[in-house]
Formats: structure tokens, sequence, C-alpha cells
């Protein structure tokens, strides 16, 4: 995953102008997200009533991933042009200066105030990556007897992530990006709220026999719901701060997504190590807080960077 985060957003930016980076970046998302559409599809036709994960099951799963992955990364290789240098490329240097070019420009790109500022919205992609992924389907597994409900929510984030894509980019287009991203943070903080309301505080660890009634029953269809706006807001801000973060590094595209996936990777790592120890309230507190500063640093300060 490191080594995908990093070249997969470097080539969509060689290969855009200024004009076309966050069409390009949408479309990139758009494709990424299919493998959750495809993955939990097939999870929840095929092992939706599974108890227990056998060899077999497993070893079947290894093998798909991995032929993917071999089959993605041949395409990769033979379909890649470099669209910052379309004439004959000069002979590479040793990976010594390489490494030490990559060094003095991260140093040099790490002093700007832009770059620092757009630390807080890739903190929260982490933090939310982790969330949805990890905390949330633990809630679901502790609230509710049949296991199909965790692809289902899954399922119905990636169909969001996949449709809301394309969606943001035009809408971004006719009525501009600052709305636009003002009305998805109102999505988050609806979606943070529902949570809230939905599953007490003790909800990841402990089952619901063991926990106080929540202020609102969730049902299947509350859930669904709940994943519809999920997959809504996370598509749009994802998007806008890949393209923050291929505006910003446009030319050091390696060492730009090298820190975004750095970043995003150590908040998602903390989420992980803490979930089961933090009270979700507290969790879904730090996500207020970091959605807004990432609201406010790419509505406002990512427009004065793009000046």
């Amino acid at each position: 995953m490191g080594i995908i985060w990093v070249v997969c957003p470097k080539i969509v930016a060689d290969n855009s102008t200024e004009v076309t980076l966050q069409r390009n970046s949408s479309i990139f998302w758009c494709i990424y997200m299919m493998s959750m559409v495809i993955g939990n599809t097939i999870v929840y036709c095929y092992l939706g009533s599974v108890t227990m994960v056998t060899t077999t099951i497993r070893v079947t799963a290894y093998s798909f991933c991995i032929g993917a992955i071999v089959l993605s990364s041949i395409v990769g290789a033979c379909g890649y042009q470099d669209g910052a240098a379309p004439h004959a490329p000069p002979a590479p240097p040793t990976f010594s200066t390489r490494l030490q070019t990559h060094v003095r420009t991260y140093r040099t790109l790490m002093a700007r105030r832009e770059v620092l500022l757009l630390l807080g919205p890739l903190i929260f992609n982490g933090l939310t990556l982790s969330f949805w992924s990890l905390t949330f389907p633990a809630c679901l597994g502790n609230t509710f007897a049949e296991r199909r409900i965790i692809p289902l929510t899954q399922l119905v984030v990636g169909l969001l992530e996949v449709t809301g894509s394309p969606l943001f980019d035009r809408v971004s287009h006719r009525v501009g990006l600052k709305p636009v991203l003002l009305g998805l943070y109102v999505v988050a903080m609806v979606t943070f709220f529902l949570t809230f309301l939905m599953f007490p505080s003790g909800s990841p660890t402990l089952p619901s026999s063991d926990l106080p009634r929540p202020f609102l029953e969730p049902t299947p269809y509350h859930i669904v719901g709940l994943s519809l706006l999920i997959g809504l807001y996370d598509s749009g801000f994802n998007i806008a701060t890949n393209t923050a973060v291929a505006e910003l590094f446009f030319v050091e595209a390696e060492v730009g997504f090298g820190v975004f996936n750095a970043t995003t990777s150590i908040a998602t790592g903390f989420v992980f190590l803490i979930s089961s120890k933090m009270d979700l309230y507290v969790l879904l507190g730090c996500l207020v807080f970091m959605a807004t500063v990432s609201t406010l640093v790419i509505v406002f300060d990512g427009a004065k960077a793009r000046q």
C-alpha cells in the first residue's frame, strides 16, 4: 500500500495539468474504490454467513489478492507513460544521488507554511480510514447478530465513494470548491452525530447486552443510511486532499506523496492501537476537531496556496 499511495498519485500528477488535476484525481479515486465494491460484494455473497475462516478460505483470498496485485502491476508497467518527460530521459542518477536530492527537497518543503498546515487534513484522512474500517465495524459486530451487516455497510460506502468522486468534481466546478467542501463538512458532522446517537461509548469492545441503551436504537436501515453519508463525505475529502497535495508538490510529486502516505499511515496506526482502549465518544470528538481543522485548511489556506 505504501508504494501504491506514492506511485499512483505521482502518475496522476505527471499526466495532469493544473486544470485537469482535480478531474484526474477523482477518476483515480473512483477506480481505486472499485476494489472496495468488488471485495465487499464477494464477502457479502459468499462469506457473509461464515463464522470461522478456514484454511481453504484463507488460501483462496490470498491467491485472489496476489493475482490482482500481479495483474495490476503488469498493466501499470506496460501502460505508464511519463507525461512530464515525453522526450528520451537522461541517464538515471545513482541511488545515493536520488536519496540526497529527496532529503534536500523534503527539508525545503517541510519548512513551508502550506505544507505544515496540510498535515492536518492528512492526519484526518488517517483517523477516518482507521475509524470507519476498524472501530465502526467493531461497533456493528457487537450490536447486530447478523454478520452480513458489516460487508453490506462497506459495500454501500464503496458505491458512494465510486459515484461521489465524479459528482464531487462536476459540482465543485459548477459552484466552486469552497461551498462544496463546507457542505461535505456538514455531512461529516451529521455522520459523527448519528454515530454518537446510535452507539454507546463502549460499543467497539463490549457486546450490546453489557452496554446502556443508545439514544437512538439502530436498525439496518439506519446503518445503510449512515454508510451513504460516510461514502459521500469521504470521497470528497479524499479527492480535495489528493488535489491539494498534488498542487503543492506538483514538481516534487514523489516526495509530496511520500509525506502524504507517511502522515496518513501514522495516524491510521495510532487509531488502530488506541481503538480498543479509548472511549468511542472521545474518538468521535477527535474526528470532529480534525474535520473542522481540515476543512478550514483546505477551504481557506488551500485557496491562498493555489493563488
